[in-house]
């Protein structure tokens, strides 16, 4: 078994995620309350949005060597996606080829991240 990989139709909304994300993580920012649930609202917009039917295309073994935790990678492209899976050949398991080409013709400005 291995982590998740998770599929993201638009790098664009998943960096506005991942930007929205830390402002509420953020211990030295106040956000009221409005500004909290205007974030919120728009976290759950962007995963409305950026939605897709794909999930474990594949899995990884492969953590962070600083702290065992899960791996911070991310991966932007069907290019760098080649390149991560002959990087990291031997984490891989339950690889279903068929599934991640046709999520990269389908989302060419896709992403995938993993947890």
């Amino acid at each position: 078994m291995g982590q998740h990989t998770w599929f993201y139709k638009d790098k664009n909304l998943y960096k506005e995620h991942q930007l929205l994300w830390e402002r509420l993580d953020n211990p030295n920012l106040y956000l009221d309350d409005l500004e909290i649930l205007q974030i919120e609202n728009r976290l759950d917009e962007i995963d409305r949005l950026n939605k897709t039917d794909y999930h474990n295309c594949f899995r990884t073994s492969k953590r962070e060597s600083s702290n065992g935790q899960y791996t911070l990678d991310v991966i932007y492209s069907r290019q760098e996606c080649k390149q991560w899976l002959k990087n990291n050949y031997d984490t891989i398991s339950d690889l279903n080829q068929e599934c991640l080409d046709r999520f990269w013709n389908d989302f060419p400005n896709g992403v995938i991240d993993f947890g």
